[in-house]
């Protein structure tokens, strides 16, 4: 009898202690998944970021591609005032690239607090990049269409002025 009081008090013991691995292994699973859930969404958050920073730099791109289009010499009013054309219709634009670059900027804050110090550091530096090309993008445009402008302006004053002259040189003769 003693033998089966002991085997009963082991199995009692080895049954509590399957119970307690059992709770413990259920435990550090649902952590395990919490986890993973945790860094998934860290990933996610800097696969987003990467998209939204790459998006915003292609649009920049594409954006000063026009802007030196915009830029070339021409000799002739209608060229100045297709440059022109051209400007304006990236001025309307230039919204989108502010979001773009917005979008950016608000998920590189978000990637951040979850990155190493040295992902944080590339992406300020990726940002700031971007930001300064986005301040030079939008001093360039407006310059530009200053210029274009006064171009436009000024081929205005010499139609005028070649006008009167040849009036003038009508009435001379």
């Amino acid at each position: 009898m003693q033998n089966g009081t002991v085997l009963a008090v082991d199995n009692l013991k080895l049954s509590t202690k399957l119970n307690q691995l059992n709770a413990h292994y259920n435990s550090l699973a649902a952590l395990s998944k919490e986890m993973l859930k945790k860094y998934t969404s860290y990933v996610e958050d800097c696969l987003e970021y990467q998209q939204n920073y790459t998006a915003a730099e292609q649009w920049l791109i594409k954006a000063n591609e026009q802007l030196v289009t915009c830029q070339k010499s021409v000799n002739d009013k209608y060229g100045i005032q297709a440059q022109l054309d051209i400007l304006n219709k990236l001025v309307i634009t230039q919204g989108q690239g502010q979001v773009l670059v917005q979008s950016a900027a608000n998920w590189a804050d978000k990637s951040m607090t979850n990155s190493s110090t040295e992902g944080r550091e590339r992406v300020r530096q990726e940002m700031h990049s971007l930001h300064d090309s986005w301040d030079t993008f939008l001093s360039t445009l407006t310059e530009t269409r200053s210029n274009l402008e006064n171009s436009l302006l000024s081929w205005g004053e010499f139609n005028e002025n070649l006008e009167q002259m040849q009036n003038w040189l009508k009435d001379a003769e």
